[in-house]
């Protein structure tokens, strides 16, 4: 077969079977995004929804708890006013009053419709009796037993609290239910006055009357559902006292609760179905957990109280009322997050129907408002999205199909011209590559032309000079390897009384680290042990070039007499005049070691200081001192350091930096606490090269299997 006919039908291949993937993938891909993207914005909207949910069910808790401070201002100014009016006088000429039985034998006097006004704040559930009716003026009220004209003083003293219950109420008129003033007697004024009151009602029997008169402080009695209103009510009382400080009456205000369960804007932007509750969690005899409900708004606005007086009534209303709305694992749910005491939301279904449930409990422990709202009304803009999407896509892989087919014959028809253009550059191309395959580095092509082929051969022709050139840089770079690792010890010395060990190991094929070991004629101390480690900034052939030439200066300055701190100063110099100008630099750390008297004399150049553990103590001495790095300044006078006695069993150690810095996979270095960790550890029976062998063993497995990004010079030194 032609190559020309190999080429069309690779040409064919290459472009027709990758269109007809794509397209497979692109309908398949478009298909997945468009799921993607339901899921993710149901994801979005549930999240908003939890979000709002939240703002909503602490927004509510909390304006029970600023209604609540409200109520006790109010309740504080109308106890003052109250107390006021029974420490003083009884007034000659009392403004007129009305009795709760006025209501009802009066009902047609002019005066009294004029008064009679239906109670702002009652909702939509009406009283056992029917609606009621309240009048804009205090009605009093007498226990069985309690006559007017005993009661007459107080009720003198009490005729002009109206003023004062119209301004406590005016701002509050949708909160504020019944002002209360209940004396010892069984006298009770209540404001706005009704004629609703229980056959042989008596108010110091009320738990808030007997609550709060054996209290100094403001107190918060139960809520119970009121028998005139058919309203659960919070009531709020305080004692007033006397100038002996005996309680003779109690003053009070009830509030309503289910003004909070109002719908608002918010409820209503996110479901029309959503249901509020305000309940509170009780326990029967047995010990199990029920909910009471006091407060329940339907989806439909209507709005339910429930009775709170009695065990036995607190289970009947859980089981009739919330076992029929909610699973027996939503009922769980509810209760596992009210006893966590925190605003939480979650998902659970409502009367079989999946919902998000939200729950706030109201500061001060006075109950937990929920709210329900259905999911299909929260993600109601997934489902018409979801359906503008599919239609779109719809649309969208017809357009597709129609498109790939055009495709697919434009490129039949144009791969038969295209591949003639191809074969001729193609065969010299192939042709150059085989001669550059042989070695014949000096094979070219000559295309001509300025499209991608002629570029293609204008790059291969560049190719074999470039070749040549990387081969020759290879080659000059493992030549300096070999000569740099020429230039380290190959052994350590052999001297009496010392083991000494010592490696480089470079993170490139060349590195700027550097140790060496030689033996020297000192004049103070005789024959001794040199020892020195650098490092030079940076890595690769410079760092190479410049460790070399600092280690011919070190030997040779070593083989003339002179002390350490004579030889580093003099290699300083010439070193600074080889790297003026050009950044470069190396610390150096020298040590000297008399074999005699095991004595130490070290110049330290910019060089982390060597350690000295001592077995016996387990402890570290720092070998420091100061000194600048080689090669920065060319005057600079260099201090020696001494040490006497390096007993036997003590071990010295140098190293660079390489060592300390070396970083695991998550960026931690390994720091000189491992360092010397592991120095302790293969100190006592170990070698000066198992304790070297041992630091590079730590350092792999601390990085495990990451590159190394610094040379890693180590030398051990142990007398024995």
């Amino acid at each position: 077969m032609r190559i020309r006919t190999k080429l069309l039908v690779l040409l064919l291949a290459i472009t027709v079977i990758p269109l007809l993937v794509l397209g497979g993938i692109r309908v398949h891909s478009s298909l997945e995004l468009g799921q993607d993207l339901a899921r993710r914005q149901t994801g979005t909207l549930i999240e908003q929804a939890r979000t709002l949910m939240t703002v909503i069910a602490e927004d509510h808790a909390h304006t029970l708890q600023r209604e609540r401070q409200l109520l006790e201002t109010a309740l504080r100014f109308q106890t003052l006013a109250a107390r006021a009016r029974l420490r003083g006088p009884v007034p000659r000429d009392p403004d007129p009053v009305l009795f709760d039985t006025d209501i009802s034998q009066k009902s047609g006097s002019l005066r009294l419709r004029k008064l009679r006004t239906r109670c702002a704040w009652l909702g939509q559930a009406p009283p056992k009796a029917g609606p009621v009716e309240c009048v804009d003026k205090q009605v009093f009220h007498l226990a069985p037993g309690l006559t007017r004209e005993a009661a007459q003083p107080d009720v003198a003293r009490l005729s002009d609290l109206d003023d004062d219950h119209r301004e406590v109420s005016g701002g509050m008129s949708d909160l504020t239910a019944w002002q209360v003033t209940a004396l010892e007697s069984g006298l009770v004024s209540i404001y706005p006055g009704h004629d609703q009151f229980p056959s042989g009602y008596d108010a110091r029997q009320s738990p808030w009357y007997q609550k709060a008169l054996h209290s100094d402080e403001l107190v918060w009695a139960a809520p119970v559902l009121d028998d005139a209103s058919g309203e659960i009510l919070f009531t709020a009382a305080l004692s007033i006292r006397n100038g002996k400080g005996v309680p003779v009456a109690v003053s009070a205000i009830m509030a309503s609760l289910n003004v909070l369960l109002q719908q608002n804007e918010h409820t209503r932007h996110l479901s029309g179905n959503m249901e509020a509750m305000f309940v509170t969690r009780e326990e029967d005899e047995g010990g199990t957990s029920h909910l009471r409900i006091l407060a329940h708004r339907e989806p439909d606005g209507a709005r339910h109280a429930h009775g709170t007086t009695g065990a036995e009534d607190v289970g009947a209303n859980f089981k009739s009322h919330l076992a029929a709305m909610v699973d027996p694992r939503a009922e769980q749910l509810v209760l596992e997050h009210i006893r966590s005491g925190v605003t939480s939301v979650f998902r659970a279904p409502n009367r079989g129907v999946a919902s998000l449930w939200a729950i706030a409990p109201v500061p001060g422990d006075a109950g937990v408002l929920i709210f329900t709202a259905p999911l299909d009304d929260i993600l109601r803009e997934v489902r018409g999205a979801n359906e503008y999407l599919s239609k779109r896509m719809g649309e969208q892989i017809v357009q597709a199909v129609l498109i790939l087919g055009l495709t697919i014959m434009l490129i039949s028809i144009l791969s038969f011209f295209i591949a003639k253009r191809f074969t001729g550059p193609l065969l010299l191309l192939s042709e150059a590559a085989r001669q550059l395959s042989q070695g014949d580095f000096r094979a070219k092509v000559a295309i001509r032309g300025k499209d991608e082929l002629a570029e293609l051969g204008k790059v291969f022709n560049e190719m074999g000079p470039r070749i040549v050139d990387t081969i020759r840089i290879q080659e000059g770079v493992a030549l300096a390897m070999q000569v740099q690792q020429k230039l380290l010890p190959r052994k350590a010395p052999d001297v009496p009384g010392l083991d000494v060990a010592g490696i480089s190991v470079y993170c490139d094929e060349t590195g700027g680290d550097y140790y060496d070991f030689f033996l020297r004629e000192n004049v103070r101390y005789g024959r001794s042990l040199a020892v020195a480690v650098g490092d030079v900034s940076g890595h690769g052939m410079e760092a190479a070039l410049l460790m070399t030439t600092a280690r011919a200066f070190l030997r040779m300055r070593a083989d003339m007499p002179g002390a350490p701190s004579e030889i580093v100063t003099d290699v300083n110099c010439f070193l600074s005049r080889d790297t003026a100008g050009t950044g470069r630099f190396m610390s150096l750390f020298y040590l000297e070691i008399d074999p005699s008297d095991k004595s130490l004399a070290w110049v330290r150049a910019g060089h982390d200081p060597a350690l000295l553990y001592d077995p016996q103590t387990g402890s570290f001495v720092e070998l420091g001192g100061a000194g600048l790095t080689l090669g920065v300044e060319e005057q600079w006078m260099y201090t020696e350091c001494g040490r006497p006695c390096f007993k036997p069993g003590q071990i010295v150690v140098l190293g660079s930096d390489g060592i300390w810095e070396t970083r695991d996979g998550l960026g931690e270095m390994f720091g000189k606490e491992r360092f010397r960790r592991v120095i302790q550890e293969h100190s006592a029976d170990s070698s000066a090269e198992n304790i070297v062998n041992a630091v590079l063993d730590a350092l792999d497995r601390f990085r495990s299997g990451h590159q190394a990004d610094d040379d890693v010079t180590l030398v051990v030194i142990k007398s024995v």
